[in-house]
């Protein structure tokens, strides 16, 4: 992948805050043990616990599910999930997501100037997910989502699954399922389902699904979608990550 000019898309749970935010900084670290022994020249140390956190700040605005109510809602909650797409919504492209708690929110500004805002999360002990994104947009129809080969998940690994639904246009009465298959192939001749998730109706939802344990030695994989039901037409805005970690 080419270096990029910044552009990414940022989710807190199932909202598309990106249009809202003009700067992030999302950070990895390991704690550094010490572990020195009398038989060290020097101070030796081992790489601890991992952890993650998130900044970002915007454009404050007020009202039903945007930038206040969300963040002022999230403050001192556990369990947000915050998802950051590097490369926007590119096919395959890479996804970091993980759970955290909202631990900082605070706006202002000066007159004649816009008010901003900025925001904060720190990982909160579950495993902070590097994947890829299956599929992403509006979904009118039923399709099988492109392959992609993105490895096989060793016997100490485990394949994580996000769906993140941040609108449904039109006024049918159709449902959204999607599942997250994989084949030794390419040309899925022989797919497994390996992810279902829950299937969905609402405006918005998220969901990080139950991770399933290796080895799966597929390397391949999709995201497939299913809109059913009758009604008039309507429109899925999606995005479905995986991650083998």
């Amino acid at each position: 992948m080419a270096k990029r000019v910044v552009g990414a898309r940022l989710y807190h749970d199932k909202y598309d805050i990106s249009c809202d935010t003009a700067n992030l900084k999302f950070s990895l670290s390991q704690a550094a043990v010490n572990d020195t022994t009398i038989c060290h020249d020097s101070v030796s140390k081992i790489g601890g616990l991992k952890s993650a956190a998130l900044e970002y700040s915007g454009f404050w605005e007020a009202g039903t599910n945007l930038i206040d109510a969300t963040e002022y809602a999230a403050l001192g909650t556990s369990d947000n999930i915050m998802t950051i797409l590097p490369a926007g919504l590119s096919a395959n492209g890479i996804a970091y997501v993980m759970q955290g708690a909202k631990v900082a929110y605070e706006w202002g500004g000066s007159v004649g100037d816009m008010i901003g805002f900025s925001a904060g999360a720190l990982s909160e002990g579950d495993e902070t997910l590097r994947g890829n994104v299956l599929a992403s947009g509006a979904k009118t129809s039923s399709e099988n989502g492109l392959a992609y080969e993105n490895g096989a998940v060793s016997a100490t690994q485990s394949l994580y699954g996000v769906l993140i639904l941040t609108a449904v246009d039109g006024s049918g009465t159709q449902t959204l399922n999607v599942k997250i298959q994989s084949d030794a192939l390419g040309t899925f001749t022989d797919p497994t389902d390996q992810i279902a998730f829950t299937q969905q109706s609402v405006p918005t939802a998220i969901e990080w699904a139950t991770p399933v344990a290796g080895p799966i030695t597929d390397t391949f994989w999709r995201a497939v979608v299913t809109v059913a039901l009758g009604g008039a037409s309507v429109s899925f805005s999606v995005v479905v990550m995986m991650a083998i970690v």
